[in-house]
């Protein structure tokens, strides 16, 4: 496992998460993967997350810290993003995407961007939404401008908790986990493309965590609701035909939260060019053995050719992260 030895044969897993300084905020959502694991501490020893991608025969892993995604503590996501790239230091396997801190203002959050990549970072990550804020809004623009300018990319990851508000979609069903975060990717997705960001960032490179959140398998009803050569009740909205071309040219989805389901990656590979799709895991949150592991690469491998599987493994990702 050598991050020097950039071989396109080589796999990344692009997005998977990692706590390599302080304990996690809510240590009880951890609880379970140790339970589930025999008391691996997989989240916070890494020779233990290093030994399942071994395993799995995974080269590379990209890291970032999930539960501080979007936050207003400016002093702990540096303290975090540091202890992260710390880490990729020591480790010849890491590539690392650092935390934005959204709600700590939006000057604060595009200098902490512009810092971290600086340091060595390879890319950021936000959410879809932290606070009140979107992907869309002027406060996040700076951060967007930034990542525009330095050629690095974004994940975007779904809020974990309450990705809805929690009267309409709450975990006492596990219908946030299930659903919400899925209708809030492909909300943010939606919202994207329509509002014009992607038109105003030329270079800026998105990534949608969860296939999006599955946006490919409701293509049908996107393209349903279209009528005529406009949408129908606003104008804010592109027509259908710029949605599609810009959407499939610009947007970028990660293959974690679907489990290597075959319909699922069936639906993006209908939709979505295979240069527009990364492989990753959300390990250890979902993703956990390495079976889990060989289900989505083998999915990939049915879903794919050889050229396209090897771009989707890591060809995609190694041309979009900077500092490599």
């Amino acid at each position: 496992m050598n991050r020097n030895n950039h071989s396109d044969k080589k796999i990344i897993d692009f997005g998977a998460h990692f706590h390599p300084g302080d304990p996690p905020t809510k240590p009880d959502i951890h609880q379970y993967i140790q339970k589930d694991q025999g008391g691996d501490n997989l989240h916070s020893n890494f020779d233990d997350l290093a030994a399942r991608y071994r395993e799995a025969g995974v080269d590379y892993v990209t890291l970032c810290r999930e539960d501080i995604i979007g936050s207003d503590d400016l002093k702990r996501v540096q303290k975090e993003n540091d202890a992260m790239l710390s880490l990729a230091d020591k480790r010849d396997c890491v590539y690392t995407l650092a935390a934005i801190p959204t709600q700590a203002g939006a000057q604060e959050a595009a200098e902490e961007l512009e810092r971290c990549i600086q340091a060595g970072h390879n890319g950021g990550v936000v959410e879809t939404k932290s606070g009140d804020t979107e992907i869309h809004h002027n406060k996040l623009e700076p951060t967007l401008a930034t990542a525009d300018r330095l050629g690095a990319p974004l994940m975007v990851h779904p809020k974990i908790d309450n990705s809805l508000h929690s009267d309409i979609l709450s975990d006492e069903w596990r219908l946030n986990a299930v659903f919400g975060r899925e209708f809030a990717l492909c909300e943010s997705v939606f919202k994207t493309v329509h509002s014009g960001v992607l038109d105003k960032y030329p270079d800026l490179n998105l990534i949608f965590h969860h296939l999006g959140g599955n946006i490919s398998a409701m293509f049908g009803r996107i393209r349903g609701d279209h009528i005529g050569d406009r949408w129908p009740t606003t104008d804010r909205l592109k027509s259908y035909e710029s949605f599609r071309d810009q959407l499939t040219d610009r947007v970028y989805l990660d293959t974690a939260g679907f489990y290597g389901d075959s319909s699922a990656f069936q639906a993006a590979s209908r939709v979505f060019p295979p240069s527009n799709i990364l492989f990753a895991t959300d390990f250890p949150y979902e993703t956990r053995t390495s079976e889990d592991f060989k289900n989505i690469i083998s999915t990939i491998n049915d879903t794919y050719s050889k050229k396209e599987t090897k771009k989707i493994l890591g060809g995609t990702a190694r041309s979009l992260m900077v500092n490599l």
